[in-house]
C-alpha cells in the first residue's frame, strides 16, 4: 500500500474548494484522513463535523487575497504536504474572440489562474520544504494544447501556469518540493457550462479527483515535472 493512500497527518491546501473539482478533491482528501484547508469566494460552511476541512472565505482575484489565504493556511497548520492550485476564472462568460475580450476579463483570468498560484507557492514553499517531501499540483486544461477560437484569455493564463509549473519542478526538486500539472479533462462543472452550455453527459468531477489521487499514490520523485491527464490510461 502506498504511504499516500491513507493521508492521516497530511495537511492539504486546495483552492476553489466550494464546488466542481475543488469540492470533489476536498471531500476525497478528507475521507482519506487529511486535514484540508480550502478557500472560495462566498464560502458558507466553515468546517465539517469532524474538523478535517477548514474553509476560508477568500477571493483569489487579487494577489492580496492570495497572500491572505496563504498566511491563514500557515497559521492553521504545522506544514503543508500538498498544494492544489485548482481555482480558475474563465476570463469571459462564454466563448469570445480574444480581440473582443475586455482587458479586465483577461486580467482576471491571469490573476486567478496564474499570478495567485505563484503567490501561494512563494509563501507556502518554506512550509512545504520543511516537511521533507511535498508536492504542488497545478490544475491546467487541454485548451493549452488544443487551441480553439474563443478560449483565448483562459488558454493564455493556463499556458503561463504550465511554464511556471515546469520551472518550479526543476528549481525546487532538490529541496523535496515537487510540482506536477494535472489536466482533469471535460467535467460537469459550472466553468465548463460557461463556455459550452449545451454539452451533456459529461463525467462528474469526482472521477477526475480520484484519478489525481491515484497519481499521488505514486512516488512523487517519479512524477515530478509531469503533465498528467485524467483521461490517460494507466
Amino acid at each position: 500500500m502506498s504511504k499516500y493512500e491513507k493521508l492521516q497527518g497530511f495537511n492539504v491546501v486546495v483552492t476553489g474548494g466550494s464546488k466542481g473539482l475543488g469540492k470533489a478533491l476536498v471531500d476525497l482528501f478528507a475521507s482519506r484522513g487529511a486535514t484540508v484547508i480550502t478557500c472560495s469566494r462566498n464560502m458558507t460552511d466553515r468546517t465539517d463535523k469532524e474538523g478535517r476541512v477548514l474553509r476560508i472565505d477568500c477571493d483569489l482575484s487579487s494577489q492580496a487575497g492570495a497572500r491572505e489565504f496563504a498566511y491563514l493556511a500557515l497559521d492553521m497548520t504545522d506544514g503543508i504536504d500538498i498544494l492544489v492550485n485548482n481555482a480558475s476564472d474563465p476570463g469571459a462568460p462564454g466563448l469570445r474572440d480574444f480581440s473582443e475580450t475586455p482587458v479586465e476579463d483577461a486580467l482576471m483570468a491571469i490573476t486567478v489562474n496564474y499570478l495567485s498560484p505563484i503567490e501561494l507557492i512563494r509563501i507556502l514553499l518554506p512550509a512545504m520544504s520543511a516537511r521533507g517531501e511535498a508536492i504542488v499540483v497545478n490544475v491546467t486544461s487541454d485548451v493549452v494544447s488544443n487551441l480553439e477560437i474563443g478560449w483565448g484569455a483562459y488558454a493564455a493564463s493556463k499556458a503561463a501556469l504550465e511554464v511556471f509549473s515546469s520551472i518550479i519542478s526543476k528549481e525546487c526538486h532538490e529541496s523535496g518540493v515537487h510540482s506536477i500539472l494535472f489536466d482533469p479533462g471535460d467535467m460537469d462543472t459550472d466553468l465548463h457550462r460557461l463556455f459550452l452550455p449545451d454539452d451533456k453527459g459529461l463525467p462528474a468531477p469526482d472521477i477526475s479527483a480520484t484519478k489525481l489521487l491515484e497519481q499521488l499514490n505514486r512516488k512523487w520523485t517519479d512524477i515530478c515535472g509531469s503533465r498528467i491527464e485524467a483521461t490517460e490510461n494507466d
